[in-house]
Formats: structure tokens, sequence, C-alpha cells
């Protein structure tokens, strides 16, 4: 019997707590619950790798003799069935590579070097002349059908030596092999007993000199006379021919090779796929080959890659109506999908991107978009869509397209999973699954599951703590930055010890707002008093964790290393370090799994030497009240806190992470598994807690409620009013309107990229 559900059952990965879930296929539905509670574990985690795995494996055939996966059915998850083929969604900027741009992350990169395969033309870049090179059967065929009845002459071009006796020789060679005609400017001379006029003819004046191989008139019967006139044209021309074709109106000549040559330049030339293939090899000492230009429908290959997206669909809606696509019939198909993806772009308003921008410089709403839209231009069907907070991290007036495109997602029958909190996106959910109650041990549980309409969202208070912003309806002194010339005005005033809150649509430069902001500070001396938190995750080293962050982890080592048991067998605090030789497990380098690179995909693997656990066994022994150092980095900052409470210098920062709101976090938790609003607010309490406390003065944070649930974004509220208390001076960037209830200067921008940076407000 077909199921309607896919059903987890039993997961039990990182803090859930045995659950049993059902999602039903065809169908949207809306994980929801409080960060950390254990969403993106159950959704991403659970049922996106097991369901990532099942699938390979049966594309797979060496699947079946792999080890066995970090997430596989009966350690971490009794049971997930039954399977679709998966598509896990994220804007989280660790996604991104250095080298993807617009084109390639949405496909139409590959698209448009089809779609030039198969209708373009090169062309000489010099004097834009179309360039083809043809196979000698081809060329037979385009001779026949230009002189079917009439006659012709097959000539080919020849290389003249510039010296008059070494052009004397060459001629008389000519001769010697059998040659009888040379043509040049027209006239006719024979190498016998016009040689000399031949000479004279050429002496000192430029033009085209052709060897005649053969003249006939093309009929029937005559076929293989003309194939065998073309090959030997084309041996001695260097793959080159020409045709003078004869008729009442006169003489005219058509060009044709086997290779790419510009017949006005005289001038050889590489196609691009040639050209990228020499690309490595070492330089000769020939002349510079210059590269044709590929051109569609009258523009180069640089202008699809360079123009706006809104422009591009103009051209080809324009361009490829009636007659014009009957004229390219072999790219019906990829016209199909590049409107289609084009058409999406400009609807989720990101028209204004280009194909080469590059994916590290844009915003995670933009990367989102790209993505959302090239999934949708797919048109695939009974797929698992897992989404990662495609919504709520929008301004409010774009929320509503972006989820009319997931409803569009889900129409061809594929199953739709997005972890959610937004009101727009509960508006198009069919099933809503709630964990919680809290987060970290506190979450894990399945709250509710159910139809949409059996849920009730529960109230949410979100006012400041007492004694809050309502009391100050001041703010310090006004400041004028100066901004850079892609803003108008070119300047901006700023409250002093007060929040200054940038709000806009997406693209509308609000990350770049701060960054001048930033600069403009820096120029008055008052760099060491920023505190600059940008939105693209500031961590690299795939040995941080939060604990190395919060400065917590070497006094976590040196605790062990006091020990009694480290004592007496001689371990030191570096034993107990991740990053070094000594206690780590090598297997994994301390990281608890092993990855191997497979075809086209990653996968990674419990480490079969230390479980998991990332240290050697003489270390794992060594315990600190009760607890080893694997057990230690799996509690959360809360849970550490009490461990820890006697030890201030670990007790200062774990205390402020959990006012920030990050106290569900793991010490030991992978950093990549952080939102780029968690990993801000873990960077900001390590700020507070350190000894530079007292310097910063200045907070430009760049979407700091981004993967918050409602109710988390009290706690941040809490947190802003506690920095303006201490008369810091506070520019967010943010379209979480909640934060607007502290702001006491909102900055407004309009327009999008080119046509963004306008201040109007």
């Amino acid at each position: 019997m077909v199921s309607d559900y896919i059903a987890i059952k039993g997961a039990r990965l990182h803090n859930l707590k045995n659950i049993d879930v059902s999602i039903p296929l065809g169908k949207i539905t809306m994980i929801t619950g409080r960060s950390g509670s254990g969403k993106s574990t159950l959704a991403v985690d659970i049922l996106g790798k097991i369901s990532s795995q099942k699938y390979l494996d049966i594309l797979d055939n060496s699947g079946w003799g792999r080890k066995p996966l970090l997430l596989k059915e009966g350690e971490y998850v009794e049971l997930v069935e039954p399977i679709c083929p998966p598509v896990i969604m994220s804007a989280d900027v660790s996604q991104r590579s250095a080298h993807s741009t617009v084109g390639s992350i949405t496909g139409l990169g590959l698209l448009f070097r089809n779609i030039f395969r198969f209708a373009g033309r090169l062309v000489c870049p010099r004097c834009h002349e179309e360039v083809e090179a043809l196979t000698l059967e081809e060329i037979v065929s385009r001779m026949e059908e230009l002189a079917q009845g009439k006659r012709i002459a097959i000539m080919a071009p020849l290389d003249v030596p510039g010296n008059f006796e070494e052009r004397e020789r060459f001629f008389r060679r000519l001769h010697s092999q059998g040659y009888l005609r040379v043509e040049f400017k027209g006239d006719m001379f024979m190498l016998d007993d016009e040689l000399d006029d031949l000479l004279g003819a050429l002496d000192g004046k430029p033009g085209e000199v052709f060897l005649v191989i053969d003249r006939l008139k093309v009929d029937a019967g005559k076929g293989q006379r003309l194939f065998e006139s073309a090959r030997l044209a084309l041996e001695v021309g260097d793959g080159r021919l020409c045709s003078a074709v004869y008729s009442k109106d006169g003489i005219k000549k058509y060009y044709f090779s086997t290779r790419l040559w510009c017949h006005s330049c005289n001038q050889a030339l590489t196609g691009p796929e040639e050209l990228e293939q020499t690309d490595n090899e070492t330089e000769s000492d020939e002349a510079v080959v210059l590269e044709a230009s590929r051109v569609l429908m009258g523009r180069e290959e640089d202008f699809f890659y360079t123009e706006e997206v809104r422009k591009l669909l103009e051209f080809f809606e324009g361009k490829f109506k009636g007659q014009e696509v009957e004229a390219h019939q072999a790219i019906g198909p990829l016209l199909d999908k590049i409107l289609a993806l084009l058409g999406s772009l400009v609807r989720l308003e990101v028209g204004y991107l280009n194909l080469d921008r590059g994916i590290s410089s844009l915003s995670s709403g933009e990367f989102l978009k790209l993505r959302l839209a090239a999934v949708v231009a797919q048109r695939l069907s009974g797929v698992l869509y897992i989404l990662d907070e495609p919504v709520s991290q929008l301004p409010l007036n774009e929320r509503l397209q972006v989820c009319q495109l997931i409803r569009e997602l889900s129409s061809p029958g594929n199953t739709i999973v997005m972890i959610e909190h937004a009101p727009e996106a509960l508006e198009i959910a069919d099933y809503i699954v709630e964990i919680g109650p809290g987060a970290g041990k506190d979450g894990g549980q399945v709250v509710f599951q159910g139809w949409k309409e059996r849920y009730e969202m529960p109230p949410l208070d979100l006012s400041v703590s007492k004694g809050g912003v309502e009391s100050r309806k001041i703010c310090g002194d006004t400041i004028t930055c100066t901004l850079s010339d892609y803003f108008s005005p070119g300047q901006v005033e700023l409250c002093t010890k007060a929040m200054n809150l940038v709000l806009g649509p997406t693209g509308s430069g609000k990350s770049r707002l701060l960054q001048d902001i930033r600069q403009d500070f820096e120029n008055r001396g008052h760099g060491a008093s920023i505190f600059y938190v940008p939105e693209q995750s500031v961590f690299k080293s795939k040995y941080s964790i939060p604990a190395t962050v919060l400065s917590i982890f070497g006094h976590i080592r040196r605790l062990f290393a006091r020990t009694k048991q480290a004592r007496g067998y001689g371990l030191s605090a570096n034993m107990f370090s991740l990053a070094k030789r000594g206690g780590r497990c090598e297997m994994c380098k301390g990281t608890g799994q092993v990855e191997k690179e497979g075809v086209g995909y990653t996968i990674g693997y419990l480490c079969p030497v230390c479980k998991g656990l990332r240290y050697n066994g003489d270390i794992l022994a060594i315990r600190y009240k009760g607890l080893n150092i694997s057990e230690v980095l799996e509690l959360t900052c809360s849970e550490a806190a009490d461990f820890f409470a006697n030890i201030s210098a670990i007790r200062r920062p774990l205390e402020t992470a959990e006012r920030v709101g990050v106290g569900y976090i793991r010490l030991g938790q992978p950093l990549t598994s952080l939102s780029s609003g968690e990993a801000q607010r873990l960077k900001i309490a390590s700020h507070l807690a350190s000894n530079r406390r007292e310097g910063a003065k200045i907070f430009i944070l760049d979407q700091p409620s981004r993967g918050l649930h409602p109710r988390d974004v009290k706690e941040l509220l809490n947190f802003l009013e506690e920095l303006l208390r201490f008369e810091a001076t506070i520019v967010l960037a943010d379209n979480n309107p909640e934060l607007l209830s502290l702001a006491h200067r909102v900055i407004r921008l309009d327009g999008r990229g080119p046509t963004g940076g306008k201040i109007v407000g």
C-alpha cells in the first residue's frame, strides 16, 4: 500500500528525544519552534541527509559497500520512508563558493553556453564577419546548392613569398606539379607562358592569389569530381578553399574553410572551446591567434553575462517570436527554460543582477531568491524540497512573492518542508510540526503536528524590559557620516548613544551602508571603539567551535590538565586541543566524522575509531567533576554556565551567551551549523565578556535577528536595550519589524542594485 506520508520514527540526533513525525506527501509542511529547539536537526540532518543517502545509494551501485554515513537508520533514527529525491536549500553563506556566480548558481550560464552552441555564430573580432569551420562534406554540399547548373572554379588561396626570386621558384614548382592556372584580381594567368605577366602583376600590388584546382559545371554526375577537387584545394590551401561561381551577372566568390579563418582579414582564429583547451599549454613561438567572438541574434556573448537579467528577458521576449523562433528550432527547449528562469528572477525583484555577478557579493536574501527561482524553473515533480527560512529573513513587502513561488513549487506534486515561523509562511502551509517547547535540552519534543486548521500559534510578548527605551525619548548628539558615491545623498545622519535602524528592500544597499558608516568612523579615529559584525560568517577554521569563539576552551583544557589523573599521566593542556596532534583522534582530526568525496557529492560518516567522541581513549579517561572533555563539549552554554559556576572566567562568557539568546548552543557543535544570526550573537557575547568591553562604544550589526523565532526576539531586544543603557551607539540593518520598538532613528533605503542606495528617510 502506498503511503500518503513520509514517516520519521525514533529521531534522536542532538536534542531530539526519540520523536516520531509524519510529513504529508505533495503538501507544504512548516516546521516551527524556538531557536535551538531541533527544527534544523529534524528537517536537514535527519530527513534531508537520510533521504540523500538512500537516493544516492540507488544511483551509485558502489553505495551498498560504502561505510555507514554519519546519519544512518538505526543509529540516530529508526526509520525514514518513503524516500523522495531531496533538494536542501538554505541562504547560509557557508554554501557560497568563491568562484560561483549568478549564472552558475541559477544554471543560466550553462543554458547560455548550450544555446550559443546550437544557435550562435562565430565572428571575427576585427571585422565582425561570420566565420565557420566546415567538414569537406559540408563544403561540397554547399557548393552544389550555390552553383547547381552553373560553371565554377575551385581554387586554393596561396601564401605567395614576398621575394621576387622565391616567388618565381614557387610558381614554377606548382607548374611542375601539374597545376596550370593562377587567378589574381579576376584575371587568369597560365603558369607556362604567362608566368612573367603574373610576376609583373604581383610586383608591389597586394591582393589574393588563387591556384585554380578545377573548372567544371555543377550538375548531375559531377559529385565525385567536385568532391576530389575540393579535397585537393583544401590540401593545397591549408584548409581553405574559394569557389568562384560564373553567371550572367558576373563572378561571385564564396569562401570555405575546415578551420576558423577570417577571409576578409586573412587571419586564423580559434574558437572559445579550443582556447579553453589550450589555456594551460606551453606557449609556442607562433604568432598569437585571435579568438573568434560568439554572436547570437546580433549580440556578442559578453552581452548575455554583463547585461541585467530584466533586460535579458526583454531581449529574448522581443527577439524570439514568430519567424525568428522558427529559425532556431534546435534551441526551443533551452529557450523555454531561459524565459522561465529569467521571468522568475524578475518576479522576485532581482532583475537588476547580471550573470557575471559573484555570489559572495550578494545578500542572503538575494542568494535565496536565486536558488528558489532556479528550482522553480526546473519544473520537477515528486521532489522533496527542504527550505531553511525562505520567508522570515526577507522584508515584509517581499514575503508574499516568495510564498507564491513556494506554492508554485509544490503544485507539480512536490513535497515542501520549510523551517519557518513567519505568519506569511503559515498562510501557505498545509501541515504544521512544532518542535519544542524550549531550546537545547528543553527542546527536541513534538509540541504539535497536524493540519493547519487545528494549529494555534501561541501569543507573543515582545515588550522590552522594564525601564527600557520607552523612558528615553531623546537620543544623544547627531553625527553626519560621509558615504560612497553609490548612495544618494552622499551622507547620512546618525543618533549617538541610540539605536539607528536601517530598513530597505533586498539589494537596496543596507550592508554597503553599514560598511560605509564603519569606514567613516574609522576615518575619524574611532576604529578601536567599533564592534562590527557582518552578515557573512566570520568562522573559517573547521576546528572553530562555540567554546573557542567565547575564549573559554583554553580555560577548560587547563582545568582538565590540572586534574590528578592528567598530572599523573603528564598530560598538558595541549593534549586536550582539537587543533593539535596528541590527544585528539587522528582518524577524524578531532571532528568526530570522516568525509569522503563521492561522484558529485561528499559523504560524511561516523569516525570508526573514536565513534564521534573526537579524542583518543587516554584523553577520554580523564574526568573533571564526573565528565570527560567530550561530554563537556556536548553541554549547552546554559548547562555549562551551571557546570562551571565557580570558574568566573568560563561562567561570565557563557552567561553573556545566555543573555544574547544563544544559551541553547552546544560548546562543541560545528560553527557551520549556526545561522548567521546565531553566529553574530555568539561573537557579540564573546566581545561583551572580554576585557575590551569598555572599549567598544559603536556596534554595527548586519541582520542579527536572522534565524530567530519571534519568541526569541525578546531576548535580542533586551540585549540591545542593555547596550543602550551603557550609552552605546548602535547601527543595525534588519528587516524585523519588532526592532522598530527600540529605534530612535530609522534610515530607509529604496531602489535595487544599480538604482539602489537612495536614502528616503
